[in-house]
C-alpha cells in the first residue's frame, strides 16, 4: 500500500502507476504473496477452530484436528522463512518504479477479490 520499494517483493511486483485497489491485490500476484495470504487465512481458521472447540480439547478428534492444522501451519511458515521469503531487502536507485502486478490481474475489478474469496 505504501509502495516501499526497499522490500524486494514490492520492487518486483509493485508500481506507482498501479491503482490502490490493485496495489493491495499485488500481495497475491506472486508465489511469496500467495503463500503469505494463505498462511494468514490458515492461521485465522486455526484460531477459529481452537476457540470454537476450546471446551472439548480432551476429545481425541479435536486434539488430532488441531495437531494436523498446526503441522500444516508449520509447513507454510517454514516455506515463508525459507524459499518463499517475502520480506527480502532491495536497494532501489532514485526514481525506481517497479513493473506492477501481472496485467491479467488488473483487467476487471473482481480480479482483486477473486483469490482471497477462494479460501473462504
Amino acid at each position: 500500500i505504501t509502495r516501499d520499494f526497499t522490500v524486494a517483493f514490492v520492487a518486483e511486483h509493485g508500481s506507482h502507476r498501479t491503482p490502490a485497489l490493485f496495489n493491495v491485490a499485488t500481495l497475491w500476484s506472486a508465489l511469496e504473496g500467495s503463500i503469505l495470504l494463505w498462511v494468514l487465512i490458515l492461521v485465522g481458521y486455526v484460531v477459529a477452530v481452537a476457540r470454537r472447540f476450546r471446551d472439548r480439547l480432551a476429545d481425541p478428534m479435536v486434539a488430532w484436528a488441531l495437531l494436523v492444522l498446526f503441522v500444516v501451519c508449520t509447513f507454510f511458515f517454514l516455506l515463508l522463512a525459507g524459499p518463499a521469503f517475502p520480506f527480502a531487502r532491495f536497494h532501489p536507485w532514485a526514481g525506481f518504479d517497479g513493473p506492477g502486478p501481472n496485467p491479467l490481474l488488473q483487467n476487471h475489478i473482481l480480479m482483486a477479490f477473486h483469490p482471497p474469496v477462494l479460501y473462504l
